[in-house]
Formats: C-alpha cells, structure tokens, sequence
C-alpha cells in the first residue's frame, strides 16, 4: 500500500490531490498535504478581498484537466450567472479549490484511505529503505513512497535599491494577505510608493487608491502590461503557430522567422493589422488608456492568439536547458511580460479612473536614489510615509545534497537542482508540478499547472 505526501496545497496540490481522487486511489493508503495555509489557499487565490481579480478569464480556471467547464459548473451551482470571458475575484476560485478538495477527501474516505493536511513547511525529501523521509520546520518527519513537489509561492522579490532596508517599519515587503499590509499604514492621507508594474502592483495600487492614500506606482522601467478584454482557450488550429516548434534554437534567423509567424498567426484572425491594435505610445498613462480602449472597441484581436502561443512557447522550450532557454527568450522578455502576462480590462480601467481622479499617479524610479528616514523613503527626490513591495515573487528552488533534496535555502552550499526529466521526475518516486517546474518558461499558468497535475498524479498511481 503506498503513502502518498504532496508538498503544498495551493491550486497546484489541490488539482494534483483531486485528479489521485479521479483516478480512485487503488492500493494507495494515505494521501498527506503539507501546507502551512489551508488547502486551495495559497497566495494566488487564498486573499478574501473580493477587489482581486484573475488575470485569466473563468473559462479556463478548471483544476480537473477533463472537465474543462468544472469552474464554470461551480459557479452556476452557487447561483453566480459566470460567462467564459469573465474576471472573477481570486478568492472565487480559492472557494472552488477549497470545495472540490473536500469533495474529494470525502471521496477518498469513503475507499478507506486516510487523508491528512500538516500545516508546516517541508524543508528537505531524502531517500529511506523502501521509500521517503520529508523533514518538516517544526522538526517533525514524514515518512512516505512517493512524494510531489507543488510547492506555491511564499518569498516576495525585494525591489531593487531597498536590500539595505528590509527591516524598516515602513517597508512593507510581503502585500498579502493585503488586510494585513493596509493595517500597517497608520498615517492619515499617506503618501505610498508601491514599488511595480505588474499584476501585483496594479492590485495593490488600486486598494490602496480605494483607502484614499495618494499613490504612486513606480518600476524602473515605468512599462505597464497592456490590456486585453479576455484570455481564454481558442480552438482555432493556428497551424502557422505550430511552426515554432520546427524552428531551431541555431537558427541565425531565428528572431525574424517568430516575428514573421506571430504576425501572421494574428492576421488570420482579423485583418486589421497588428500595429493597429496596440498603442505605441511611450508615456505609460497615454498607453493604458489606448489600450483600453482598444479593448473596449473590441480591437485587440492578438488576445485571441495569446494563449496557443504561451501553449507553444512552453513546448519549444520544455527540452531547452534553463540557461538556453533565458538566453533565447532575453530578446522577448517585455513583450512576452506585457502580452502574455496582459492585465484584466476591468484593472485597467480601475487604474485610469485612479490616475484621472488624482489619486494615483506613474513613474520610474531609480533604486540609486533611494533612502530610508525615521518617517519613510525618500526616492528620487520625493518623500513617502510608506513603500510596498510588490515587485512579485521567486518561485521556490529545489537543491540537492547528497541524495537529500532540499527546497528553498534550507541546505547552505547545496548545488542547485535546473532541471528535470521529461516525465517531471526529479528522483526516483520524487516528481514536480506547478511552480517548481524548471522545464518550462512560464510556471503560474493555471492550465498548464492543471495538465502537469494529472500527468504527475498517473506517475504516482502507476
């Protein structure tokens, strides 16, 4: 009888956890989740405040890889009328996670196997007679056969310039749970920098705007995502999209030959040319507002590619070594980072509202000219009460020592793990799914996340 332990509960181990449910568990004795949050509640979809949304629409926010409408069932069944096109609030889908995760626990229970979740942290896998050994931070053990590692988010990226200060009462360097970070600011029409242009800043920014704080939302490069109205699955074949994968990582002219196929991979969708559906301004606010309304007009028609070339990215990559694959990718960071990682419609028109309202206003920053004072910051020559940090967060990293597996810095001097095998096998009996995945480009992908679940959890029945 094997003993099944999945290192983290968030929407990755929860998906794995459901789809060991699906496939109904046979000779399996017990199934253990360490999390120290409740299952389905990690940082993606465990913050209760209703003003967060998903940047991916409800149509694909499924953790079941053969129902694809599960979401969307859920959501009917509570009464909410949810179209595929739809932003819904985080926590929605952190419901929906917690749900079908008791579902199946019940389901399991039923079998006879016994279903635990430990509310720790797991620091190191080694290898026992007969199976695994998982050392948890309050120092207990686990033993187990096989282990999954769907270890989420936990360590926030400390912005550059305020290394120096990560103790300073008015650095605010982890938003979530963002009840939290809104208790710490004490002073009455604060002056706040949140430091970002991503999906975090941008929710950040907007509660915070909500509180009446005068904001400022500043990166060093100033660039916002652009906007799209929706980010859903298109069952048009995109055959020229399939092209990627033939072209050669050697290929001199490799960047013309994407360039070439993307172009034209948006221009069977619609003829109007792709130049036209983006802005190319170059002042950040002139440009969010363009583009939304390009969105608005029902013009950004390069979203309905977005997510086969995100699929196809991911599969012309996964057998690229990790270095290649930044090195082949460095030329296409930003405009990956603002198309594939485009905001949600509604944020963006959130944010227009802020800025034309004078509460909120963009910039850049340079992180020489940042200091700390008894009253806050000073950056770039201007005073603020307060500074969140929301320049997004490092995915956990796996090292290994010996034949210990170590994850996150638990093993100083430990050499770090870079990739794995095409089944997402780190170990024998040891698998990845998730955020850990070092085999593809883009790891918080809901879809892609709910694909590796299933493949992971047939290894671990088989």
């Amino acid at each position: 009888m094997r003993s099944i332990v999945i290192i983290g509960a968030g929407a990755a181990g929860v998906s794995l956890f459901v789809h060991l449910a699906c496939e109904g568990l046979k000779d399996t004795e017990s199934v253990t989740l360490i999390d120290p949050n409740p299952p389905g509640r990690g940082i993606a979809f465990g913050d209760s405040n209703q003003a967060l949304l998903c940047n991916t629409s409800a149509g694909i926010q499924s953790i079941i890889s053969s129902a694809p409408s599960d979401f969307l069932d859920y959501c009917r069944s509570r009464g909410l009328p949810t179209k595929q096109e739809d932003y819904v609030p985080r926590a929605l889908v952190g419901d929906y996670c917690r749900d079908r995760f008791q579902d199946c626990v019940e389901l399991a229970v039923q079998q006879g196997i016994r279903v635990v979740h430990v509310p720790d942290r797991a620091l190191s896998i080694t290898p026992t007679i007969g199976g695994h050994q998982v050392s948890l931070a309050n120092g207990g053990q686990l033993q187990c056969s096989k282990v999954a590692i769907c270890a989420g988010l936990t360590k926030p990226r400390i912005p550059d310039g305020f290394q120096n200060y990560r103790e300073h009462p008015r650095l605010i360097l982890m938003p979530y749970p963002t009840a939290d970070m809104r208790a710490r600011i004490a002073v009455d029409e604060a002056q706040v920098l949140v430091v970002g242009s991503g999906l975090s800043a941008i929710d950040i920014a907007h509660l915070l705007c909500i509180d009446g704080y005068q904001v400022t939302m500043a990166s060093r490069s100033g660039v916002l995502p652009a906007v799209r109205s929706r980010f859903l699955y298109n069952s048009r074949p995109f055959e020229i999209l399939s092209q990627i994968r033939e072209l050669s990582v050697d290929d001199p002219d490799l960047h013309n030959r994407l360039k070439h196929i993307v172009t034209a991979a948006v221009r069977e969708i619609h003829p109007l040319p792709l130049r036209d559906q983006v802005s190319h301004a170059v002042d950040p606010l002139q440009r969010l507002r363009e583009e939304t309304q390009l969105a608005v007009a029902g013009l950004c028609h390069w979203q309905e590619a977005a997510y086969a070339l995100l699929d196809i990215i991911m599969d012309w990559t996964a057998g690229v070594s990790q270095i290649m694959r930044d090195a082949l990718l460095a030329p296409y960071r930003q405009t990956l980072w603002r198309y594939l990682g485009a905001m949600a419609l509604p944020n963006a028109q959130r944010l227009l509202k802020h800025a034309e309202s004078g509460l909120l206003r963009l910039t850049t920053y340079n992180p020489i000219f940042v200091r700390g004072t008894e009253e806050g910051f000073e950056v770039s020559g201007k005073r603020y009460d307060y500074v969140v940090g929301a320049a997004g967060f490092s995915a956990p990293a796996l090292f290994r020592s010996g034949q210990q597996i170590c994850i996150d810095d638990y093993a100083k001097g430990a050499a770090p793990v870079t990739s794995v095998g095409p089944d997402l096998r780190v170990e024998p009996n040891v698998w990845l799914a998730g955020m850990t995945n070092m085999r593809i480009p883009v790891n918080n992908f809901l879809p892609s996340t709910v694909r590796q679940a299933e493949h992971v959890a047939g290894r671990l029945l088989s």
